[in-house]
């Protein structure tokens, strides 16, 4: 006693209270915190990259972008980045330009005009942009491709009205919709009017790049994007129905409902951002309806995530923690609801920095999932990696230090995809698990039943038979015969599913109901009616138990005594089973399941529990006080 206490004061005073045992957990987090920061000066690298690369791309420069040079094949194709004129104030018609001189000053596109560019402008207001490209000469038919505007805007193409939305142009303001126009080149030169007049959003302008090339490429382009959208909508969908479903097969386990609930709203948010698909169900959906929708669903995937990371993480994440965190949705929700869409957009920028805040405690969850090399450490891992990236690309966004869709949902969409595929290998696992699990109650309640052979019966039986010797020595051959036949059918050896031929179980009957019948007489009557194919697979030590608890407490409470009767015949589907008796029957006031022998311990609720387990069904009783008691056992045929 006295070196055991010296050997853990020694620990204590080399490891300052603490066991050696906290030392590779101690180790464990900080090569979590190494690889949490080597990520996220990944993340910086990566972005910084693309905005440099961004920053770099000049196809119009002062108005003007010669692509002369370029044959235009059918895969032609461009982007107009660069600095367009700019006319500030004015929404400018092509005539305005033939008839009058006007003044204006180049702008960068994409860019907001009241944000990102100098000089800035109000959000409120009215703007035209002019650009004029130099094309090789081509008899093919080309296409422009214009992302979505904030938030209505009118374009002329070589002095032609082609297509808008809203500027009084006899078509509506819609959602924000990316579109392709097409239009046949009158000569080398192509100009593009752009009028853009913001009244309700945060934002005004062009924040996405224009294109130009031929049809073919830019619808081809175009149905790729529509393609990725639809890929990730359907994705998430799937993942949000399965585990929807699997939650209402596992009420306890709210994690699934959570993350089900997760993966619908970014499936239905994705639905609104990139290529807008959303319109392509409604095309008339209103500008304020789907602005406001769009930014609801950003807060109530922050509301899902929240709930789903708690659930997941519950001593991690306290709840606490988790309802102090949604205060800003709590108060940001019912804004965006009921104000004007003019002013719930404004605390938008703010609610992405709010985003990129929360992802700090999916950092932190990693690293801790991380540091005790739990098996979701990967996945989590990877998918806070996504939702980090596209936080961060969300604010280059905003700032136009880059040009991308919506990189934040990407992120999320990423996010939900990657726990969907952790779920789906964890519950694969558990299932897998389970069956094992199941395989070894079985063999665990086979070892079980072949245990449970009553002390009395084994005495009462050889009794019998020493009775049986002096008088009639053939029958207590036959007896001890019988005997040796219940025993061999105990002990037997099953299929590693408890299965066995009819056949054989009812040799165990006949052997049992052979040493009842010459222990008690004519109080107890056996009739057999025997139709089934006795190769027919039913589970091992089923139909004994059954007629043992017919005799035991069916026909020997009855002074008189009564017959036992065991039936058995197939249908296309299944083979049936019934012991039957006309003895005491069954109280009413008893369940089914409270049903036990008390005799030898075995019950009907086992053979019950392992036909359900089996077969997924269960015995069918009826019985009535003084008539009798009948129970029926179906099984299904192998194919």
């Amino acid at each position: 006693m006295y070196k055991r206490n010296q050997i853990e004061y020694s620990k204590e005073k080399r490891y300052g209270g603490r066991s050696t045992l906290d030392r590779p957990g101690r180790n464990s987090m900080r090569k979590a915190i190494a690889i949490q920061c080597a990520l996220i000066l990944l993340v910086l690298a990566v972005t910084v990259v693309l905005g440099v690369t961004h920053a770099q791309k000049r196809d119009v420069i002062d108005g003007w972008a010669d692509f002369s040079q370029s044959t235009i094949t059918d895969d032609f194709a461009t982007s107009l980045d660069g600095d367009w004129e700019f006319y500030w104030g004015q929404a400018l018609t092509p005539e305005d330009f033939d008839s009058l001189p006007h003044t204006g000053t180049v702008t960068h596109v994409p860019a907001l005009w009241n944000f990102g560019v100098a000089p800035e402008y109000p959000r409120v207001g009215v703007a035209t942009y002019r650009a004029r490209i130099r094309i090789a000469p081509t008899d093919k038919e080309l296409a422009v491709f214009i992302p979505r505007i904030f938030s209505e805007y009118k374009l002329y193409i070589n002095g032609e009205f082609i297509g808008g939305s809203g500027m009084d142009s006899g078509i509506s303001a819609h959602y924000m919709s990316p579109q392709v126009y097409q239009f046949m080149p009158q000569s080398n030169v192509v100009e593009l009017i752009l009028q853009v007049k913001n009244t309700v959003h945060s934002n005004a302008g062009i924040s996405q790049s224009i294109r130009i090339g031929t049809e073919d490429r830019i619808d081809r382009d175009r149905l790729i994007a529509i393609c990725g959208d639809v890929f990730i909508i359907t994705l998430t969908a799937v993942s949000a129905f399965y585990h929807i479903t699997l939650y209402l097969v596992r009420r306890k386990e709210k994690m699934l409902l959570w993350f089900g609930l997760l993966s619908l709203v970014v499936s239905i948010r994705s639905s609104f951002l990139n290529q807008t698909t959303v319109m392509l169900a409604f095309p008339n959906l209103p500008m304020d309806l789907g602005i406001r929708l769009a930014v609801l669903l950003m807060i109530l995937l922050s509301i899902l995530l929240f709930l789903f990371l708690q659930a997941m993480f519950p001593n991690d994440f306290p709840r606490k923690v988790m309802l102090l965190m949604q205060i800003p949705n709590i108060i940001f929700f019912p804004v965006v609801a009921f104000a004007p869409v003019s002013i719930s957009l404004s605390f938008v920028n703010s609610y992405i920095i709010y985003s990129t805040a929360c992802s700090l405690i999916m950092i932190y969850l990693a690293t801790v999932t991380l540091a005790r090399h739990d098996r979701a450490a990967i996945f989590f891992e990877i998918g806070t990696f996504l939702f980090l990236f596209g936080s961060l690309y969300e604010i280059l966004v905003y700032y136009q230090i880059v040009d991308a869709q919506n990189p934040l949902s990407m992120g999320l969409a990423g996010f939900a995809l990657v726990q969907a595929v952790h779920l789906a290998f964890s519950y694969s696992r558990i299932e897998r698990e389970q069956i094992v699990l199941n395989q070894r109650l079985r063999i665990t309640n086979l070892a079980y039943l072949r245990a449970q052979i009553g002390p009395h019966f084994l005495f009462n039986a050889l009794s019998t038979i020493s009775n049986e010797i002096s008088q009639s020595p053939e029958t207590a051959k036959e007896l001890l015969l019988d005997f040796s036949d219940y025993l061999r059918g105990r002990f037997s050896p099953t299929r590693e599913d408890g299965l066995i031929p009819l056949s054989e179980e009812l040799d165990t009957v006949f052997a049992y109901l052979s040493l009842q019948k010459a222990r008690y007489r004519e109080r107890l009557q056996i009739e057999y009616e025997l139709d089934a194919d006795g190769r027919d697979l039913i589970p091992a030590f089923s139909v004994q138990p059954l007629v043992e608890n017919a005799v035991a407490h069916g026909i020997l409470p009855k002074e008189e005594g009564g017959t036992v009767k065991v039936k058995s015949w197939q249908d296309e589907k299944n083979v049936h089973i019934v012991v039957e008796d006309d003895g005491v029957g069954i109280a009413r006031q008893k369940e089914t399941s409270d049903l036990e022998i008390k005799g030898n311990g075995i019950g009907i609720k086992n053979i019950n529990q392992r036909l359900e387990l089996l077969f997924g069904r269960s015995l069918q009783i009826t019985s009535a006080p003084g008539e009798g008691t009948r129970i029926e056992m179906i099984v299904p045929l192998e194919d």
